[in-house]
């Protein structure tokens, strides 16, 4: 009874580590498996149209910025006139379907920003979350239920999730981002109460 019990559970140990080091190899990756991204050029033209239809980045001028998209990959190069636009740009661009990371070395402002990188990384972060749809596929890059802060590359994160998944998602996603050196995660799971 006892060899069998442990021949059991040895079964099992060996069943989990296969499991978690297939997992930890596809993470290292780049993540799950995803849907092939579309050509460049659709992914050119559908980062135009998110641009175009955001209210806030109106004034903006298409010369003072230069967009490459390869493999869902997009590289800004340029100089926006504020810091604020910088972010709504940034925001606006990784949230578009298929769009992996968006490399923002290449960008400046007319301004001179200490936290510019920070912010732009805070920015890069919504709109991927806005992108995986993690809090559902109603929400926009201003209604984000959590607060996200960056300071010298650490991603923060506060508030309240609905669940283990949403948290644990949200980690992994800023995790497997480029120059997020580390997240700190403050954020809690909401406690429901069961009425019987």
């Amino acid at each position: 009874m006892k060899n069998a019990m442990l021949v059991r559970y040895f079964i099992c140990l060996v069943f989990y580590l296969f499991a978690a080091m297939s997992y930890a190899e596809t993470m290292a990756i780049g993540g799950p498996i995803q849907a092939p991204i579309p050509p460049n050029d659709v992914m050119t033209v559908r980062i135009q149209q998110a641009i175009q239809q955001n209210h806030k980045l109106a004034g903006l001028s298409e010369t003072s910025f230069q967009i490459a998209v390869n493999q869902g990959i997009v590289s800004i190069a340029g100089t926006i006139p504020t810091e604020e636009q910088a972010v709504q740009l940034v925001q606006t661009i990784a949230s578009v379907k298929d769009v992996r990371d968006v490399f923002v070395d290449q960008l400046s402002t007319t301004q001179v920003s200490p936290n510019l990188a920070d912010l732009l990384i805070t920015a890069r972060v919504k709109g991927a979350i806005v992108r995986q749809k993690i809090f559902g596929k109603n929400i926009d890059i201003d209604h984000i239920p959590i607060g996200i802060q960056t300071n010298q590359g650490i991603v923060f994160l506060s508030g309240v999730v609905d669940n283990r998944a949403q948290l644990d998602a949200l980690v992994t996603l800023i995790q497997l981002m480029r120059s997020v050196p580390r997240v700190i995660s403050m954020l809690t799971v909401r406690a429901y109460t069961v009425r019987m």
